[in-house]
């Protein structure tokens, strides 16, 4: 919140009355603070999250409820934004709706107008529509076209050094300011705030320095990593997250520092916390070094838990089912009969058709007797999950 707040000049809304549509969801209580350190004046409509109603005809998925509510309220402009945060569309007091494309040339015009449209280029998606594209075309800024998708947006972005894109959705990435969410809680935690705030930074930075592979979360991780290895103080949520990070880019020497603290982890809270770190690691023989690692002297209550895990490796997930696989025979007698079914569990991330057929065979040819139930259940959701493969994968540019 506070790096939001420093990105703008200190009473830039003053006089302004602003709606904030907050879908019942991630931006409530949050983003009103921005706009009222700001100088604006607030109404937060759909502020009341009861764990169902998120989105619930509000939000930027309806934005036609915010426009209704700046005319009636006859305030200057409202924003609204979707359930997790991430999209953003506006409204005007005539009723005018601006959606994701009126934004991004707003904002544009307006950072190339101060010098701050890096290479004066920006990104777009195939949905952006043609009047659109004139306008760009009109003050001379290229545009650079990317399958749909911010994922897609920020990759363009990061890859040629440029600072801004967005999609008509409402996804509008300022490079420069914040690449995700973790930009909005920030990097420092802040005294007296929820511990499911310091619970989130974790996970949006264990995020950004795994599956997203961004430098510069990399390198304060293995900054972090090291003051608590020194014994330095540390944010206890951000030191474990820190962990996963330092080993998803980690090397061989990395794998085996990390496989010693294992070894002479004072607790089994410590020593779960660096085998499951080791399933982050990108490499492939690294990984198959893990999955060997866990089967040879990994305590036997544990390993099971782990090989599942490892099925969900957003690389290597089918590695470790052939693993599992191919040594099934040898990991029945290994393991205790009542930790099989959970084992198994990780097959539910195999999600497309051709390795689902490949496990639904198998274990047809393969019964577990002792959690046949457990079984047919992770198979049905492994099913579900081919599904919304299918049917979400195109939305988020994979």
């Amino acid at each position: 919140i506070n790096s939001l707040i420093s990105s703008a000049k200190p009473g830039s809304f003053t006089g302004l009355n602003v709606v904030l549509d907050c879908a019942n969801g991630a931006t409530v209580n949050k983003a009103s603070i921005v706009f009222e350190e700001l100088g604006a004046t607030v109404l937060e409509v759909s502020s009341n999250p009861d764990g169902k109603n998120i989105n619930q005809n509000c939000g930027s998925n309806n934005p036609e409820n915010l426009s209704e509510k700046v005319s009636s309220s006859g305030s200057h402009i409202g924003f609204a934004f979707d359930g997790d945060g991430d999209r953003v569309i506006a409204a005007l007091p005539d009723g005018s709706i601006l959606d994701g494309d009126y934004l991004l040339f707003i904002c544009s015009e307006d950072r190339l107008g101060s010098g701050l449209l890096k290479d004066s280029s920006v990104v777009i998606t195939p949905m952006a529509n043609l009047g659109m594209r004139n306008a760009f075309s009109d003050l001379g800024i290229p545009l650079h076209e990317v399958p749909v998708g911010d994922r897609n947006i920020l990759e363009a972005l990061e890859t040629n050094n440029w600072v801004l894109g967005g999609e008509q959705s409402g996804h509008i990435i300022f490079r420069d300011l914040s690449t995700t969410a973790l930009g909005v809680l920030g990097l420092e935690p802040i005294d007296g705030e929820p511990d499911l705030d310091r619970e989130l930074r974790a996970l949006l930075f264990a995020a950004a320095g795994t599956t997203g592979e961004d430098q510069s979360i990399r390198d304060l991780a293995a900054a972090i990593f090291a003051d608590d290895k020194e014994g330095r103080p540390t944010e206890p949520n951000l030191a474990a997250a820190s962990i996963r990070v330092v080993a998803s880019a980690g090397d061989y020497e990395t794998h085996a520092e990390l496989v010693e603290l294992y070894r002479d982890a004072p607790t089994p809270q410590l020593e779960v916390r660096y085998l499951m770190s080791l399933l982050e690691v990108g490499d492939v023989e690294l990984f198959h070094k893990t999955l060997e690692l866990f089967v040879s002297e990994v305590r036997s209550q544990n390993a099971p838990y782990l090989l599942g895990a490892a099925m969900g490796h957003r690389k290597h997930g089918e590695l470790a089912w052939q693993f599992i696989r191919d040594r099934w025979e040898e990991l029945n007698t290994a393991f205790p009969q009542n930790s099989i079914p959970r084992m198994v569990g990780g097959i539910r991330s195999l999600s497309t058709p051709k390795l689902a057929a490949e496990v639904t065979q198998f274990f047809e040819e393969h019964p577990i007797p002792q959690g046949q139930q457990t079984l047919d259940q992770h198979l049905e959701k492994l099913q579900v999950n081919v599904k919304l493969r299918e049917r979400e994968s195109s939305q988020v540019g994979r």
